[in-house]
């Protein structure tokens, strides 16, 4: 009898479990969007676990560079670059970059067409898939082939304070390959004063 009710109790529970995790889930992506809409970089910093994020691009990017080594391909980076490249860039105060970059190269395209999908990933985790928006100005015929590439994996993971960006999928080719002496908000960022 035991058995019964705490097969019962579970069965009861899974949905529920279900349920909660695609609202929160969904609450977490509309709260994002709406927050690149105000260019909120303080509500997206929040949801950014930023030392899980630079620890997973520095492997990607690394795995990705291994790859291309061992098929003769010209390196992009070396491995102490790739540190160096992640821990310039993945930092709270550029995701002002994003903003502004999105307002000048994208102006009127809307913030959630970037969002290709979201969906399950194992281990208490979603992922959000972002990519070039089918409403952007057209690329040409390279961008036409290039647009299935252009994506972005952006992996949640659950924490006792919520979602947080646990990881990141950058394919190599969009990865920036050096760093300057000026914080990279001053070179790429919106000038000052406006």
């Amino acid at each position: 009898m035991f058995r019964f009710v705490l097969l019962a109790v579970a069965l009861l529970l899974l949905p529920a479990g279900y349920f909660a995790y695609t609202i929160s889930r969904d609450a977490v992506v509309e709260e994002l969007i709406a927050a690149a809409k105000r260019d909120d970089a303080v509500a997206i910093s929040t949801r950014v676990d930023w030392n899980a994020l630079r620890a997973s691009l520095k492997e990607t990017l690394a795995e990705q560079q291994k790859f291309i080594d061992s098929r003769g391909g010209r390196a992009a980076m070396q491995a102490q670059d790739i540190s160096a490249v992640v821990h310039y860039y993945v930092q709270p105060e550029n995701i002002d970059i994003l903003f502004y970059q999105h307002d000048l190269l994208l102006p009127g395209v809307r913030e959630e067409a970037f969002v290709e999908s979201v969906y399950y990933a194992p281990l208490i985790r979603f992922k959000i898939i972002l990519g070039y928006p089918k409403e952007a100005p057209s690329l040409g015929e390279v961008g036409t082939l290039l647009r299935d590439r252009l994506k972005v994996g952006v992996v949640f993971g659950l924490t006792f304070s919520g979602w947080k960006v646990k990881a990141m999928e950058l394919p190599i080719f969009m990865s920036p390959t050096r760093i300057h002496p000026q914080p990279a908000n001053q070179i790429y960022g919106r000038p000052t004063g406006r």
